[in-house]
């Protein structure tokens, strides 16, 4: 059995996507998927984490297909994805903070930061890029995404403007005319 939904808003569509899971649990079916594409998704960490846990405790595979800007929230469900089964476009923006407060000092800080970052890590992806990016930004690309192993496929784009070089378009040639002749 396959599921499919477009994840934008956790907070409205949480109990739709909680019911999906389950019913994707009942099934008898041998597969069990469901594929989210979370498209610019907002929502909570507790939210986040209550699909993760319902997610990783059954048998139900998880695809992701992400794009435009991604809470935190849903950041930790793209990484809570099949490995190999979680990509996100080019464009695609991930913000690492979203609950930011004043704390002593003046400083602001996210009283979420640990739990995303320990999240994160547990899912699988690397503490010391992480850690590291986290103090000092607040969005990642999808790229530094693939690069920190959150997500699998980042949508890399082939420059349509790179100049070939002239071996590649000879032996081109070659083999066009080969085709030619017989």
């Amino acid at each position: 059995m396959n599921k499919e939904i477009v994840l934008k808003n956790l907070t409205t569509q949480k109990g739709d996507l909680l019911s999906n899971i389950q019913e994707l649990i009942s099934s008898t079916d041998d597969e069990k998927n469901l594929s989210l594409k979370l498209d610019s998704t907002i929502g909570t960490i507790p939210e986040a984490l209550e699909v993760i846990e319902k997610i990783h405790t059954s048998d139900v595979d998880l695809y992701i297909e992400a794009s435009g800007e991604i809470s935190p929230a849903g950041l930790l469900i793209a990484c809570a994805g099949k490995p190999k089964q979680r990509k996100a476009h080019f464009s695609t923006i991930f913000k690492l903070k979203d609950n930011l407060e004043e704390g002593k000092k003046n400083k602001i800080r996210d009283p979420y930061s640990s739990c995303i970052i320990e999240t994160l890590v547990g899912l699988g992806a690397r503490k010391s890029e992480i850690s590291e990016v986290y103090g000092s930004q607040y969005f990642i690309t999808s790229m530094d995404a693939k690069r920190m192993k959150i997500i699998d496929d980042a949508g890399i784009v082939e420059n349509k403007y790179k100049k070939v070089k002239k071996n590649e378009e000879a032996s081109e040639n070659i083999v066009v005319d080969e085709q030619v002749a017989t």
